[in-house]
């Protein structure tokens, strides 16, 4: 028994099941492979990266309970991420800030 080629099978068998079929090689299909913090990084990183391009962000260093994003001209913004269900057409939108 090869116990190499089990594995990879079973892993091969698993990610098949999880992609539901769908086309792994479209556009943003990498994203189904991310955990939901990831998503929300990626979601903050790109519209930080539009907002730059329109007003500036401010870029201090520090972590903010009010706020994700703050522009130059004193705009804040908190960013929500959600991601479709595998399954059915919900959707899970990471929103709740627990009390610090």
């Amino acid at each position: 028994m090869d116990l190499e080629q089990t594995f990879l099978k079973i892993i091969e068998k698993k990610h098949k099941e999880l992609n539901l079929g769908q086309d792994y090689n479209a556009i943003f299909s990498k994203i189904r492979d991310f955990e939901a913090n990831a998503i929300g990084q990626i979601g903050e990183e790109f519209l930080k990266s539009v907002l730059n391009a329109i007003d500036g962000v401010i870029n201090d260093g520090i972590i903010h309970d009010e706020y994700d994003i703050m522009t130059k001209s004193g705009v804040s913004f908190e960013v929500k991420t959600a991601q479709k269900g595998r399954t059915n057409n919900t959707f899970l939108v990471q929103w709740h800030k627990p009390a610090i």
